[in-house]
């Protein structure tokens, strides 16, 4: 008995010894990148205590709310997975201050991401192009702004980066388990997992692998992306319904651009991806060199990007849901160029860091005004919520700041009358949120705007504001 103690004493110290000894390792040998995350967190620090929420934030907020209230609480849509929200509910529940640990949260994720980045990028280039790879990641406005969102961007290309990470190690129960992981926090990333699928399919044709194995893999997916599934069967809804409910939010017209929005705005606001080509080219041309690797990065950055490109709905935030490889096949094609020559490395890290400069120029003249903000809206603060009733609401933003029950009303202009006509609570509280310049029935939206006002007016307005106005419903 005292020999099996003792042993098994001996054999912990041992693993605690050797995990010692690769923390350290790899603290030494990455020391410059650990340095440089702790600036970058440093510099985003401020960024966790702004208080104003925009819409998607404050969704996925109230999604968390409802989740741990038990439906008592916050508000919930269909279209919108659930992870995040899980994170931010928890925090919530916990009673700490949602908003400023729901950024903190998404922080350390980002700075995670950029740890893993680095990681994939090292199998590309060497150890210094892969810092310069992250660091100009990091630098990028898309990137640096919304490292603080409570969005799902970047917290799900976190996880297609450690999917992508093990699949190159020929490890595809993680692969599996994260891709998944990234598809349950945002739809989209379920595209990584499609590529993902046809590699096993043509491996299997080769009989490279057994079916048996890719079984296990789609299990392990499934497994992963069920908490949704789970969830809308609790609701009492159809999940492949609510699926694709979620599919046609890529059609909101709201955001309708032109095909080649992110072509214009992404040369703009990081001008050195010009030299993109050059990576696409020596991507091509060392397929069989490098073993596929660089075929995968390839599909990897083309068919998601296509995606996007495709969508009616076009918002440059989408696009950090495939930046990173569009930066590695940036700093694959440079490594390539200037590896022989200090005087091309030294010219390409002056363009570089010009080229950041243009773009943050950009984005501080010409982005969505709201990315600037840091207080909460007054006209949102000055409408004073009752925890204890149940309010219909044509915008989410109330319920980052308030504890109450929400049913959103928002999804369409006919629902939105259908539903304060038949107001199944006596509370309403509304904003025009319904673009009818931007529909093609322009003016049956017009019509039924009107008949709204018509119909609140009717109603006992209990407080009013430039934005909003809430109304009792009197029998």
């Amino acid at each position: 008995m005292y020999n099996g103690v003792y042993f098994k004493g001996k054999v912990g110290r041992l693993i605690m010894s050797n995990l010692k000894k690769s923390l350290l390792y790899v603290i030494n040998r990455d020391k410059f990148v650990f340095i440089y995350l702790l600036v970058y967190f440093l510099l985003q620090l401020k960024f966790i205590f702004v208080k104003f929420i925009f819409w998607d934030e404050s969704v996925y907020i109230g999604i968390g709310k409802y989740i741990f209230s038990f439906g008592n609480k916050g508000l919930f849509e269909s279209i919108r997975p659930i992870i995040l929200s899980f994170f931010s509910g928890l925090f919530w529940f916990l009673n700490l201050d949602t908003i400023l640990y729901s950024r903190l949260f998404m922080l350390l994720s980002s700075l995670t991401l950029l740890y893993v980045f680095y990681l994939i990028s090292r199998k590309y280039v060497d150890n210094k192009m892969s810092l310069f790879a992250m660091i100009y990641l990091s630098l990028l406005p898309i990137y640096f702004i919304y490292s603080t969102k409570i969005l799902t961007g970047i917290f799900s290309m976190l996880f297609v980066l450690l999917g992508f990470y093990f699949f190159l190690q020929d490890r595809f129960y993680l692969t599996s388990l994260f891709l998944g992981i990234a598809t349950s926090i945002r739809f989209p990333s379920g595209i990584y997992f499609g590529l993902f699928s046809i590699y096993l399919f043509l491996i299997l044709l080769k009989k490279k692998i057994s079916i048996k194995r890719v079984l296990i893999i789609f299990s392990i997916f499934m497994l992963s992306i069920s908490p949704y599934f789970i969830m809308m069967l609790i609701k009492g809804k159809n999940p492949v319904l609510a699926l694709l409910k979620a599919s046609q939010h890529q059609n909101n017209i709201v955001f309708k651009r032109s095909l080649f929005y992110y072509f214009k705005n992404l040369f703009i606001l990081s001008p050195a991806l010009i030299l993109i080509f050059s990576g696409l080219y020596y991507c091509i041309k060392n397929i069989k060199k490098s073993q596929g690797k660089t075929l995968y990065l390839l599909f990897s950055l083309i068919i998601p990007f296509l995606y996007f490109v495709v969508i009616r709905n076009k918002q440059l935030r989408f696009l950090n849901l495939v930046l990173p490889f569009m930066i590695l096949v940036l700093f694959y094609g440079l490594f390539i160029l200037i590896k022989n020559s200090k005087f091309l490395f030294v010219l390409v890290m002056i363009l570089l860091v010009v080229s950041v400069f243009m773009g943050w120029r950009y984005m501080d003249n010409s982005f969505e005004s709201y990315i600037h903000r840091t207080d909460p809206d007054k006209d949102v603060l000055n409408l004073k919520i009752d925890p204890s009733k149940v309010y219909l609401t044509s915008s989410p933003v109330f319920v980052a700041y308030n504890d109450a029950l929400f049913i959103p009303y928002y999804s369409n202009i006919t629902n939105a009358y259908s539903m304060l006509s038949n107001h199944p609570v006596n509370l309403s509280i509304y904003s025009d949120e319904f673009p009818c310049s931007k529909l093609p029935d322009e003016d049956s939206c017009v019509y039924k705007k009107d008949k709204i006002i018509s119909l609140l007016k009717k109603q006992r307005t209990i407080y009013q504001n430039k934005r909003f106005i809430l109304s009792e419903f009197i029998s």
